[in-house]
């Protein structure tokens, strides 16, 4: 059984003065959802909740802290909530962090429980904090967890993983009364989810597939077709309107101003809203738990040598972009050495564990970056399930030899496995240069950057005007520049939100 919540958005505050206490917002609050045995008791899930009795404000979440949830602590006050955006308003004035934010322009995520403000944090996982008199305290579980190495074979943990999440499906199953939408790329994860419904005897209602803003590739839609066609299930292929400024500047927002992807999905959830979905699978974490992903000899051998450094610094990427767009003063101070101190510091958290850089990347990037997808994104109009969260698929994967990982294809021998009938569907390749932007699109673009930039620019601007300029410029001569131009002005709209915030 899956008891699921029915708030999105929540928020509570405690502000304490000389005479009085007084409270704004929820004061009991359940977030997410939890899988519940037979015997009624709670399993697993994603999931977060909070209850005030007048006295004593507790908060507890599930092992994974996949929820996105903020909180702040004042010298007279305390706040949670569901959105960072809302917690502002009661830190003021906002400081940012600067070594968090120099590791974001880079990653394009934010490392542990950071965010781009010093005084709001996300909430870790496992996590209970308590408020009482006055007083906050903050009990985490050790984090990463993973059980002792699994000395199964290959073709043993191939069959062990399907079973364990089928198994996990089957514990998932909607109720009657749901209409279910899976959204269905052209690879690994959504497939097997779907397999794995139909085998349960589970038709979802509509396969749902967003196609990208350019550039990004959309040879998604091309194989999700031919997988729904092939099982013979309704497929909706919805295209993205026109690539608007707002549609960047919402995303920001309703992200917590954490990542710099998921603005192509925005579409998708007004579409899911609309058409009264109750409820969806998500695909979070099956790429980096079993495919191997982000996975390679070169890292390892950095990890297995303890250079951390020069891990971090090849995680980090080039340093040019980054430099012509930021002021030169911002440069120095979010310099490329607070963000390898910073990454470096995570990375050696994770050595220890069967598979370091996956587990760097699922406590970081996953958690912080990817579950804004499901549960800020989506989840603000339709309950999310994570069948690849369930925990027994997780002990297994994060057990099992590293060399059944390296060549990146676990998780397709899986699939083939354990649906034979099925292993002809091809996969999207995502190598193609396909998709490129309107040029009325680029006009509209055009008029909404220049009233968003280039007429409001102050004597402290975060983003350099030459590189914007030089950027629209080149887009007018260059059709590959044009369709990038979405992309490359991901981080100065994020950075021109960030300047109007302080």
């Amino acid at each position: 059984m899956i008891l699921k919540s029915d708030l999105p958005d929540a928020t509570f505050i405690i502000s304490s003065g000389p005479n009085a206490l007084s409270t704004s917002g929820l004061p009991s609050v359940f977030l997410g959802y939890k899988a519940l045995s037979a015997d009624g008791v709670a399993k697993e899930g994603i999931w977060a909740e909070w209850t005030w009795n007048g006295k004593e404000f507790q908060l507890t979440n599930d092992r994974y802290g996949f929820y996105p949830l903020f909180y702040f602590r004042t010298k007279n006050s305390f706040g949670t909530s569901t959105s960072l955006y809302h917690l502002l308003k009661h830190v003021t004035p906002p400081k940012l962090n600067d070594g968090a934010i120099a590791v974001f322009l880079r990653l394009g995520f934010f490392l542990k429980n950071d965010t781009p403000f010093e005084s709001i944090h996300a909430v870790p996982p496992g996590c209970t904090i308590t408020w009482h008199d006055d007083t906050l305290n903050i009990q985490t579980d050790d984090y990463p967890f993973v059980p002792a190495p699994n000395a199964l074979s290959k073709k043993a943990a191939l069959r062990a993983y399907g079973e364990l999440f089928q198994a996990g499906i089957a514990r998932m199953l909607p109720s009657a009364s749901d209409k279910v939408g899976l959204p269905l790329s052209g690879g690994r994860d959504s497939r097997h989810i779907l397999f794995a419904l139909l085998r349960s005897g589970y038709k979802p209602a509509e396969c749902l597939t967003m196609m990208y803003f350019p550039p990004r590739p959309n040879d998604d839609a091309r194989v999700a077709g031919k997988i729904a066609q092939a099982l013979g299930l309704k497929h909706t292929l919805l295209k993205p309107p026109k690539y608007l400024l707002s549609y960047e500047i919402r995303k920001n927002i309703i992200t917590h101003f954490t990542t710099d992807e998921h603005t192509w999905l925005l579409p998708l959830a007004d579409y899911v809203e609309q058409e009264n979905f109750t409820l969806l699978y998500d695909g979070i974490g099956g790429g980096v738990l079993s495919d191997g992903r982000f996975l390679s000899e070169h890292r390892l051998k950095l990890y297995d040598s303890g250079n951390f450094n020069a891990l971090a610094q090849s995680l980090l990427g080039e340093e040019k972009r980054l430099s012509h767009i930021l002021s030169k003063q911002l440069h120095q101070r979010w310099n490329r050495e607070l963000a390898v101190n910073h990454v470096a510091c995570e990375l050696a958290k994770y050595a220890n564990t069967n598979n370091p850089i996956g587990q760097f990347f699922f406590w970081n990037r996953t958690r912080r970056e990817i579950a804004l997808s499901p549960w800020s994104i989506l989840g603000r109009c339709v309950h999310v399930l994570a069948p690849f969260l369930n925990h027994d698929v997780y002990d297994l994967l994060t057990t099992l030899p590293l060399s059944y990982f390296l060549d990146h294809s676990f998780h397709t021998d899986t699939i083939n496995y354990h649906y034979p009938k099925y292993s002809s569907l091809p996969y999207a390749s995502h190598k193609l240069y396909n998709n490129r932007l309107r040029w009325n699109e680029y006009a509209l673009l055009l008029r909404d950057l220049r009233s968003f930039f280039l007429t409001q620019e102050s004597e402290h601007s975060y983003v350099r005007r030459s590189y914007l300029i030089l950027r629209l410029l080149q887009s007018l001569i260059d059709i590959k520049c044009r369709s990038r131009l979405p992309r490359s002005l991901a981080y100065p709209i994020y950075l021109k939100q960030l300047e109007n915030l302080i």
